[in-house]
């Protein structure tokens, strides 16, 4: 049975099984209990600020490309996100509050004396987000806590936001469940708030966020598999930002389906905790969002909607209109949590078959168990190589391009069960 590294490699890499037999894989072995015990969430990387299980990841594929090369075989994958993007961002808020408590009116009342004839609404924020995400052609997930069971849980009912929920939900954005405060090891609670929020917005919920970062991870992401999410976005740090699993693509615990998309960056990790100006905290997730760039992965964003109440979070809002200044201008696939999990699984479903090497050619087969749109192929050639373009059999529209030691073949749209044949010739 491949090892749990191996089986992650694979899925993050996208190369085929015959590639991964190439490596050495006892040299990495070592790290295996490591690299469980970091994912799983039971032990969060001492180096935030770099993606160790990528760092390991890497030098995985390193090895598993040398080997090819060595060999004189061209080595092939399919791309980590759509097209040619560089890589992907999920944007998300957490609504924890929605007005102001009648003490922080009258604290606010005494630091802004305009304030006091108002009204309670300050940390609504969603307009606010709706307008600027809109203008500049994102869309986010917004994660609600469906019922009150503790102090710690936000104040509002599900009535209270039960309108908004289908106006965002109209528009395109997503709709995830903030799990409640308790709901992190009893089934029961987090059945009961699914059940409710789905009722609210007439429609299935796949993605979930624990409350707090409070999770428990022997039970809490069993415990939303059998509630039937297909993701969670907990896995993070309170206090600082970073990477947590030490890993920044999609992945899945052990022996569970369930998808991991871990939280990254939080508007109160860079304004409370680690105590950084507005020009600070852009910088700070700028360079987080060039790390990603580097593996290719993903960066989940965290901002939650009362952080637009400049009153109580002077320069917040204009940071994150800041972040996605930055985010238009690059190559990133940005999307909800719901968008970016569909596609990684359709890309899952795109499986190699096979590799069948001769003395002048090398063949892969692919199968689309799923219909997927924007999918490519990277293929590195080996120097001094004498492999010719690829010969691809498809009935999608594709295109080839070439790169110096590099291919890429770029599909619009393939129909589920194509099976797409990729040969080289010298």
């Amino acid at each position: 049975m491949p090892s749990y590294l191996r089986k992650v490699f694979e899925n993050i890499v996208g190369s085929p099984v015959e590639q991964s037999d190439e490596v050495n894989w006892q040299k990495f072995e070592r790290r295996l209990k490591e690299f469980r015990s970091v994912l799983s969430g039971k032990t969060l990387s001492q180096t935030p600020k770099r993606p160790i299980m990528n760092e390991l990841l890497k030098q995985i594929e390193r090895e598993s490309l040398r080997m090819c090369q060595k060999k004189g075989l061209p080595w092939i994958q399919k791309w980590y996100c759509p097209g040619e993007k560089k890589f992907m961002v999920f944007l998300s808020h957490d609504v924890d509050e929605i007005e102001w408590s009648w003490r922080r009116k009258l604290l606010m009342a005494v630091k802004h004396p305009s304030t006091l004839t108002g009204g309670r609404k300050h940390y609504w924020g969603f307009d606010e987000i709706m307008d600027l995400e809109k203008e500049m052609g994102f869309r986010s997930t917004f994660f609600f806590v469906a019922k009150k069971r503790h102090k710690r849980d936000p104040p509002y009912s599900i009535e209270d936001v039960a309108d908004i929920c289908n106006e965002l939900r109209k528009g395109s954005w997503e709709i995830g469940v903030h799990g409640s405060y308790l709901s992190y090891n009893r089934k029961e609670f987090l059945e009961e708030e699914k059940r409710i929020l789905q009722s609210t917005v007439g429609e299935d919920i796949i993605g979930v966020r624990q409350h707090f970062v409070n999770f428990d991870p022997d039970i809490t992401f069993k415990i939303q598999e059998s509630t039937d999410f297909a993701y969670d976005s907990t896995i993070g740090f309170n206090e600082i930002s970073g990477f947590a699993p030490g890993i920044c693509h999609p992945y899945r615990f052990a022996g569970l389906s369930l998808l991991e998309l871990p939280l990254m960056v939080m508007d109160g990790q860079l304004f409370w905790h680690e105590k950084l100006s507005r020009e600070g905290a852009v910088q700070e997730v700028s360079k987080l969002l060039a790390t990603v760039e580097e593996y290719n992965g993903f960066l989940t964003l965290d901002w939650h909607q009362r952080s637009f109440d400049e009153y109580s979070f002077p320069g917040w809002a204009e940071t994150y209109t800041e972040v996605l200044s930055h985010l238009k201008s690059m190559n990133v696939f940005s999307a909800t949590g719901e968008r970016i999990v569909d596609w990684w699984k359709r890309r899952e479903a795109a499986q190699f078959e096979r590799r069948l090497i001769t003395k002048d050619s090398v063949d892969w087969r692919i199968v689309a168990n799923s219909a997927i749109e924007d999918l490519s192929l990277r293929i590195l050639v080996p120097g001094g190589s004498k492999y010719r373009t690829p010969d691809v059999q498809s009935k999608a529209r594709y295109s080839i391009e070439e790169r110096n030691s590099e291919i890429w073949i770029k599909f619009d749209a393939i129909p589920e069960g194509e099976r797409i044949a990729v040969s080289m010739t010298k």
